[in-house]
């Protein structure tokens, strides 16, 4: 009896559920492969020649990514504030034994003794930030920001970041899905609100898959 039970649960023409189900999964790994699979395909990187120009290199499709994560020149962000003198605390916590002069007014000044500025490239590793020399032993810290031609909420889910993809590529997939298999939603009272839900539920559900897939995939890279 409890087999008939099973072969009847299973019956795909008696339970349009299931069969959705099953389209579902299918259509879910079908995505990510697609997704992953883009991803390494559209990689690219600059090598800078020994005569300073500049070689675009990658994958087959690199000329994807280098269009939609174009970077300009890195821009300085400058350390003042609260942010200065927690550097200033973190400097002295690791080297107690230096004499260190720093301006109050301005805030954002670091004076050096002439026998610590040897040791700048020490300091810089260690505070993970630059020094900017601006005259009479005068340093500004700073840090080099990464910035795009295009905003972050562009870049990433078109290219730059495998997960966030899913949003685009995975809608792609779903109402692609939705005009090929419309009978799927057979079991649904409200088949229009059903798209809409199980959307959602899809981009979520194809962010996790990537994200272990994703993983996995780069150890290998």
């Amino acid at each position: 009896m409890w087999m008939i039970q099973i072969k009847s649960c299973l019956n795909l023409k008696d339970n349009p559920m299931i069969h959705f189900l099953l389209l579902f999964g299918m259509l879910s790994l079908l995505a990510a492969f697609f997704i992953i699979s883009f991803y390494h395909l559209t990689r690219h990187w600059i090598i800078i020649e020994p005569n300073g120009s500049k070689t675009i290199s990658g994958d087959l499709l690199k000329w994807w990514s280098y269009y939609w994560e174009y970077r300009l020149e890195d821009e300085k962000e400058f350390y003042i504030g609260d942010s200065f003198s927690f550097k200033i605390k973190e400097l002295e916590r690791l080297y107690g034994n230096i004499h260190l002069n720093y301006s109050v007014i301005s805030d954002h000044y670091l004076v050096l003794p002439l026998e610590v500025v040897g040791k700048i490239p020490e300091l810089e590793l260690a505070l993970g930030c630059k020094f900017q020399y601006a005259g009479d032993f005068r340093y500004l810290l700073y840090i080099e920001k990464e910035t795009y031609a295009l905003p972050e909420w562009v870049r990433k889910p078109i290219s730059q970041c495998y997960i966030c993809m899913s949003s685009v590529y995975g809608s792609l997939f779903w109402w692609g899905f939705i005009f090929l298999q419309k009978d799927a939603f057979l079991w649904s009272n409200e088949p229009k609100i059903t798209y809409f839900l199980f959307w959602m539920i899809f981009i979520v559900f194809l962010s996790g898959i990537l994200r272990i897939v994703g993983k996995k995939s780069f150890e290998y890279v």
